[in-house]
């Protein structure tokens, strides 16, 4: 028997645009035409070498959910660097739950409100299942360098 996970987004078009709504996953993002901002910005990044090393040890013991809009410029920005950080730290993508959020901040099934989401896009991390921080619309540093002290943090016990 053969199975394939259905992913619950809508397509919805706001101001001439297409938006993602809902439950989808990179493969979704990276198919869909009008977002070749995907591929440009993976082609475009190279993640610092010492943080993915770091990311490669330490990052999979990590669950991880991305709320994005497909409309939003700070998500263009991010999600592909963020997307390129993921593939070349070897993280499993199974561990990985991004729901897209249309221009009012919604989410299909109301996501945001639980994970409490003002701005975006947001990567929030989860050891256990709790939370154990997030990057909110920009970065300190890099998209990598900002994992590593979320998840160095968490690992020295908060300090």
């Amino acid at each position: 028997m053969n199975a394939s996970a259905q992913f619950d987004y809508q397509r919805l078009t706001e101001d001439g645009r297409l938006v993602f709504k809902g439950e989808c996953k990179f493969e979704d993002l990276l198919k869909e035409p009008t977002f070749d901002w995907m591929q440009k910005g993976m082609n475009e990044y190279t993640p610092d070498s010492a943080s993915l090393l770091f990311l490669k040890k330490n990052l999979a013991q990590y669950d991880i959910v991305v709320m994005m809009g497909t409309w939003c410029g700070d998500t263009k920005d991010l999600l592909p660097k963020f997307y390129k950080t993921l593939q070349m730290a070897n993280y499993p993508l199974l561990q990985l739950t991004m729901y897209g959020l249309n221009r009012k901040k919604e989410a299909l099934n109301y996501e945001e409100q639980l994970y409490k989401v003002k701005n975006i896009p947001v990567f929030i991390l989860f050891k256990n299942h709790k939370e154990i921080g997030r990057i909110t619309e920009s970065v300190e540093q890099s998209i990598e360098k900002d994992l590593v002290k979320l998840v160095k943090k968490e690992i020295e016990g908060g300090k």
